[in-house]
Parts: C-alpha cells; sequence; structure tokens
C-alpha cells in the first residue's frame, strides 16, 4: 500500500511537471508571436497606422455637424449669420483698392498691353465711317447715323470687330489665363500688406496653372447643360418647331431650370478658382472648402457674381459708346484698352467676394 501511494504521488509530481513545462513552451511561443505581431505592425507605414484613429475623428466630426439628411424628416438648418457685402460696396471697395496700388497695377498692366499688342492684336482694316456708311446704305440712303438704333448697331459692330481683331483664340485665352494668375497673385499679397514689384508678379504667379486649369475644365463640364438645352432650344425657335406658343413656353421653363442647375454649381467652382490658387491647395481640396464657404449662402453669391459682371458689361458698353460719339477714328484702340482694364478690376471684385465669405 505504502508503495502504491509513493508510486502515485511520483506520477502526480510529473504530471505537474510536464503541465509547468508545456506551459513555459506555450507561454514562449506566445510572446514570441506577440513580438512578431508587434514587429509588423511596426513596419506598416505611420501614416497608414493613423487612418483608422483619423477616419474615427473625422465620424466624430462629422456628425457634430448640421446638415440635412435624406429621407428624414428634420428641422430647419438656421444658417450662421454673415455678412456678405452688397454688390455696391464690393465695387466701391474695388476702385479704392485699385486707386491705393495704382503704380503697381499701371506697370502690371502696361506689361499686359505690350503682351497683348505682340501676341494677340492684328491691324484693324475697319473704320467708324464705313461702318456707318453701311449703315445709311441698310436703311435706305436715309441718314441714320443719329438715332438710337443705329448706335446700337454700330457700338454692335465695334464689339463684334474688336473681338475678331484677335489674331488666334487659343492664344487670347492663354494670355488672360496668364495675366489672370499674375493679378490673382498680387491683389493676394497685397491683401496681406507685402510690397511687391510687378516682376514679382510675373515670376511667382504661375506656379498653380494645371489646378487653375482643372476648375476650368470643371467649370465647363458644368456649364454643358445649360450650353446644350439653349443650343437646341435656339435650333428649335428659328427653324419654327414649335407648334403652339404653350411648347415654346415649356421648353423655354426647360432651359431656364438646366441654366439654373448649371449655375448653382458654377457659383462654389468660381470661389474655388481664387481658393486653388493658395499655395499647396489641390483642386477637389479648394471645390470642398468653396462649398463650405457658400452654404447656406449660394443665391447671396450668384447675385453678387452676377452683378458685378453686369456692371463691368454695361460700363464696358457705355463707355464704347461714348467713345463712338468722342474719339470715332481711336474707338477700336478704346474697346482694346478696356478689355486689358476690366481684368484686373474683375479679378479685384471677386477675391473682395471671396474675402468676405472667410
Amino acid at each position: 500500500m505504502v508503495q502504491k501511494s509513493k508510486s502515485a504521488k511520483a506520477k502526480l509530481v510529473a504530471v505537474k511537471n510536464r503541465s509547468k513545462q508545456y506551459s513555459h513552451v506555450q507561454m514562449k511561443k506566445l510572446k514570441t508571436t506577440a513580438k512578431r505581431g508587434s514587429s509588423a505592425i511596426k513596419t506598416i507605414p505611420g501614416w497608414l497606422q493613423s487612418r483608422p484613429s483619423a477616419f474615427r475623428e473625422w465620424k466624430k466630426e462629422d456628425k457634430k455637424k448640421k446638415k440635412y439628411r435624406s429621407f428624414r424628416l428634420q428641422k430647419r438648418i438656421r444658417p450662421e449669420p454673415r455678412y456678405v457685402p452688397s454688390a455696391v460696396d464690393i465695387i466701391k471697395a474695388s476702385f479704392k483698392f485699385l486707386w491705393q496700388n495704382k503704380r503697381l497695377f499701371i506697370f502690371i498692366m502696361i506689361i499686359h498691353t505690350a503682351l497683348y499688342v505682340v501676341a494677340v492684336r492684328r491691324p484693324q482694316t475697319t473704320s467708324i465711317s464705313t461702318i456707318q456708311s453701311a449703315l445709311t446704305e441698310a436703311a435706305g440712303g436715309s441718314d441714320a447715323t443719329g438715332n438710337l438704333a443705329s448706335s446700337a448697331a454700330t457700338l454692335g459692330a465695334v464689339v463684334g470687330l474688336s473681338g475678331a481683331s484677335q489674331a488666334n483664340t487659343a492664344t487670347s485665352s492663354a494670355l488672360i489665363l496668364f495675366m489672370s494668375l499674375v493679378y490673382i497673385w498680387a491683389i493676394r499679397q497685397l491683401h496681406a500688406n507685402l510690397k511687391i514689384k510687378a516682376r514679382d508678379a510675373y515670376y511667382q504667379a504661375a506656379g498653380p496653372v494645371v489646378g487653375v486649369v482643372i476648375l476650368l475644365f470643371i467649370l465647363s463640364v458644368q456649364l454643358l447643360p445649360f450650353a446644350a438645352a439653349s443650343f437646341v432650344y435656339s435650333i428649335a425657335r428659328s427653324g419654327g418647331l414649335f407648334a403652339s406658343g404653350f411648347e415654346d413656353l415649356a421648353f423655354f421653363l426647360v432651359t431656364a431650370l438646366t441654366a439654373l442647375f448649371s449655375l448653382y454649381f458654377v457659383t462654389s467652382t468660381i470661389i474655388a478658382l481664387y481658393i486653388v490658387t493658395l499655395p499647396g491647395t489641390y483642386p477637389l481640396r479648394a471645390m470642398r472648402a468653396a462649398k463650405k464657404l457658400v452654404q447656406f449662402q449660394r443665391l447671396k453669391v450668384f447675385q453678387r457674381i452676377l452683378l458685378l459682371g453686369l456692371f463691368v458689361s454695361c460700363a464696358y458698353l457705355l463707355i464704347l459708346l461714348v467713345g463712338i460719339k468722342l474719339l470715332p477714328n481711336q474707338v477700336f484702340i478704346v474697346a482694346e484698352a478696356l478689355q486689358v482694364f476690366a481684368v484686373p478690376f474683375m479679378h479685384i471684385c471677386l477675391y473682395k467676394l471671396y474675402r468676405s465669405l472667410i
């Protein structure tokens, strides 16, 4: 019996030793696998390790934002009150800004004019007297140079011929794009109270040209629905395809709706054109930032842009009309000078509008 109890105790001790050895080996294996896993995690790049935490932070911030969700009853979101200056205030501020920095802009516009004359302009062979004589012949020989209809026809001819005086449309567009970058860079530096020279604007402004070209392509795509609807409507109206006035009105309403659809997206893209000129800003990031800036006030921003464009166009036509009366022989030079001046003035106005949204 004593021997049996001793053998049983020996067996228990052996089993305990085996279990300890097994657990020790198992713990070693677990430690080695943990070390391998930690070393594998260390080899993963830091930007990839931070993605899950960045996604969780973005999700938390996104939940805090006030926004409308589809197919859910929600309370009306009241936008934060932000002051957007009127078109008149923007025009006044733009003239004041242009006058305060007139010396710099005069130097930039002189170089702009020289580039226009060398690369774009071609000699103009038509004169105002030729246009007025053609209008007199069209009126049946009577003197039609003094009435309003003749003045409007002469003005239209001058505008059309001043555009036709450009040797190459592609060269003209490239010059406008380059000069727009120059003016925007100079305007941004002046708003930051930095002292610059005209040569600095020409040397340093062409950096974001790729981003601007991409945004201009997006802008053209956004305008495609309106352009297609307008083209179809004009062809149908001129060809007499509408059987009744109701069809004409219905198609006109469809064209107007497509115009609103296009202009809804164009508003933020125009603001994005000024954001993308910031150093290190990519086009899609500029689009997202512009969308946030015009959120809940897209209609106000669109009204300002439309009124600014109307003011520049009306001022251009009015000055041309005065030039036809006072300087008939130099009216085409006046038209080209106004085109050069309109580029910086329009960019100052739009940049003022963009700054007011920040």
